[in-house]
């Protein structure tokens, strides 16, 4: 990750826009063409969308649909906000409600956001994103021993793409990459809530991304349940390691930094 740091004063172009790596230090300038853009952008603060866009991830941290106990097959006792999140996905799964801004008006269906009618009766939204930023743990230890489920792991050059296949599976495991390779997802959330415009597509939610707050639970390590935190961390410890390149590896490292160096025109 980069930082963008404008340098209006800077003696050599007075549009400039410095990268920065994940330190703060220096690591080069956008070209002086970008930068021109780019310049006018950040200067007008036109970028704050982005905050605009950020903020909306602090209406889609609580839930009202309460907490849900794990099935009898669920060894791990749930913590409060995985109660939560169990609760808020049956939820979605289960509600025969029309889809969040359609209403029924005489013999029409009625989109109050697009104005758009409709004689058939709009398709349910089934499932939910969870965007809690958390690592996904190994499935079956957290199983009672007696419990035997059809688990598969979607994943790798040799997974059996086979639909009824992998409906016959309990439980499938995949990664987002490997679900957008196979069937066209596009790409998961990686920095905002932008993003979320392709996930919105693939669970082919109408009309638009103002339906957000309908499909989305979203938690940070720093959410909070009644007033406690989520997950107790540890203090982060940062620890720098000197390592010595052998002569290939200084080779490729040279040629990994000067092209990098190539692209930002640094």
């Amino acid at each position: 990750m980069v930082g963008l740091v404008r340098e209006p004063h800077n003696p050599y172009d007075r549009n400039a826009v410095m990268v920065t790596n994940v330190l703060g230090r220096q690591v080069g300038h956008i070209k002086k063409e970008l930068a021109a853009a780019m310049a006018y952008v950040m200067d007008q603060n036109l970028a704050k969308l982005k905050n605009a866009f950020d903020n909306l991830f602090e209406g889609l941290m609580q839930s009202k649909d309460g907490e849900k106990e794990a099935a009898e097959a669920v060894a791990t006792p749930l913590l409060p906000h995985q109660k939560q999140a169990l609760s808020w996905m049956c939820a979605r799964e289960n509600k025969d409600a029309l889809p969040p801004f359609w209403e029924k008006r005489g013999e029409l269906y009625y989109n109050s956001l697009t104005c758009f009618s409709a004689k058939e009766i709009p398709e349910r939204v089934r499932g939910g994103i969870l965007a809690d930023d958390m690592g996904l743990d190994q499935f079956e230890q957290h199983l009672h021993s007696n419990m035997k489920l059809n688990i598969y792991l979607y994943y790798g050059s040799e997974r059996n793409r086979n639909k009824t296949f992998l409906s016959s599976q309990d439980v499938v495991i995949t990664t987002y990459n490997v679900l957008s390779t196979d069937f066209g997802a596009s790409t998961p959330i990686q920095n905002s809530v932008k993003d979320l415009w392709m996930l919105l597509a693939f669970l082919r939610l109408k009309p638009f991304d103002n339906l957000v707050k309908c499909i989305t639970l979203r938690r940070t390590k720093n959410s909070e349940v009644n007033g406690r935190r989520l997950v107790s961390l540890p203090k982060k410890s940062v620890y720098v390691e000197e390592v010595v390149l052998s002569q290939q590896e200084r080779e490729e490292y040279e040629l990994a930094r000067n092209e990098g160096r190539r692209i930002i025109g640094g």
